[in-house]
C-alpha cells in the first residue's frame, strides 16, 4: 500500500509539474503572441501610411502631368544659368539700338533671393534720348522673360528731349533654382 501511495504520490507530482509547465508555456506564448501582435498592428500602421502617401504622389504626378504644358510655358518666362545668355543678347541688342553709348553692369555675382523669388539686378547706363529710351523701356515690356524696371534716372544738360545719359535699374527673374547642373 505504502508502495502505491508512493507511487500515486509520484504520478501525481509529475502530472503537476507537467501542469505546471504547460501553463508556464501558456504564458510565456501569450507574452510572445502580445508582443508579436502589437508588432503586426504597427505594421498594419505603416502600411497604411505608405499606401496613402502613395496615393498622393500618384495624385501629385497626375496634377503635374496634367499642369506640365502650362508649366513650362511659365518657366520659359524665367530664365536658367543656360537661357540666361539668350537675356543678355536680347538685352545688349535692345540697348544698342536705343543709345548711343552704354555699359551693362550686374550688381550681384548671383542671383539675389526676394522671398521666394530670385532675382538679378542689372544697371543699363545709356547715352540716349527720350524717343529711343522710350522704344528700349517698350521692348522691355515685350522681351519674353520677366523684368522689373526699379529706378529710372536721367541727365540732360541740354533739355529733357536731348540727348542725355540715362541709367536704367532693372531686376530680370530667374528660376528657381537658377543653375542646371
Amino acid at each position: 500500500m505504502k508502495q502505491i501511495k508512493q507511487s500515486a504520490l509520484n504520478s501525481l507530482t509529475i502530472l503537476t509539474s507537467i501542469v505546471i509547465a504547460i501553463i508556464l508555456l501558456n504564458v510565456l506564448f501569450i507574452l510572445l503572441v502580445q508582443g508579436e501582435a502589437k508588432t503586426i498592428k504597427l505594421l498594419k500602421n505603416e502600411l497604411v501610411t505608405l499606401e496613402q502617401e502613395e496615393r498622393i504622389i500618384a495624385s501629385a504626378q497626375n496634377i503635374y502631368e496634367s499642369y506640365q504644358n502650362e508649366i513650362e510655358v511659365i518657366s520659359e518666362v524665367f530664365p536658367n544659368e543656360e537661357t540666361f545668355v539668350d537675356f543678355v543678347q536680347i538685352l545688349e541688342t535692345e540697348v544698342r539700338s536705343s543709345s548711343d553709348e552704354y555699359t551693362l553692369k550686374f550688381t550681384a555675382n548671383e542671383p539675389v533671393k526676394d522671398k521666394d523669388k530670385l532675382l538679378l539686378p542689372i544697371t543699363v547706363t545709356m547715352k540716349t534720348d527720350l524717343v529711343r529710351l522710350t522704344r528700349f523701356l517698350t521692348q522691355m515690356e515685350k522681351l519674353r522673360y520677366m523684368t522689373h524696371v526699379v529706378q529710372l534716372s536721367a541727365r540732360t544738360p541740354d533739355g529733357f528731349a536731348q540727348t542725355g545719359e540715362t541709367s536704367v535699374n532693372l531686376v530680370i527673374y530667374v528660376q528657381n533654382p537658377f543653375t542646371t547642373q
